[in-house]
């Protein structure tokens, strides 16, 4: 049987993961993220959703992998391979250090007008609203937030004293 496609690491961390339903090894981060870009589309090609959890999980645990310069690229990967949790990590990533990456050469020669202006409504979405700014001054300049001056907070009403059950307490 050939298997094209794949690296030998690769198919054999895919059958390794078939018997023991693991995938992580004594690999460096760096190796065991490379072989989880290459596993990746393995899982999604033979249908193995644990699997493609695990080398999702990989990636977005192992540190510096999602920066400017690659988050483009593993966006572009986790759309093509349905990876939902990596697509959301680089969605986060990319709102969080937006200007950051509409200055990397893959921003400006590789991202489609469409992909820039859901990358750009997520920059919106995603930074602090500038609320307070925009909002008059509440009276006596109480630095109130602008939620609390809509809610109306019910005053708890003054109560009688709640009557004792014991019958004999009653008679005296």
């Amino acid at each position: 049987v050939t298997i094209r496609d794949c690296s030998y690491d690769a198919f054999y961390a895919l059958l390794l993961f078939l018997y023991t339903d693991s995938f992580h090894n004594s690999r460096s981060d760096v190796a065991l993220a490379q072989l989880a870009l290459d596993v990746l589309p393995l899982a999604e090609l033979y249908d193995l959703p644990r699997l493609l959890q695990l080398c999702e999980s990989t990636l977005i645990e192992t540190p510096g992998l999602i920066n400017a310069d690659t988050v483009l690229d593993l966006y572009e990967l986790a759309c093509r391979l349905r990876a939902t949790n990596l697509r959301n990590r680089c969605n986060w990533f990319i709102s969080k250090h937006f200007d950051q990456i509409v200055e990397t050469e893959a921003w400006i020669h590789k991202v489609s007008v469409e992909l820039k202006s859901h990358f750009h409504s997520l920059a919106i979405l995603h930074s602090p609203p500038a609320l307070e700014l925009t909002l008059p001054r509440p009276p006596h300049h109480l630095p109130l937030s602008p939620l609390l001056l809509r809610l109306e907070i019910p005053h708890p009403q003054p109560t009688e004293p709640p009557q004792p059950r014991n019958p004999l307490l009653q008679q005296i």
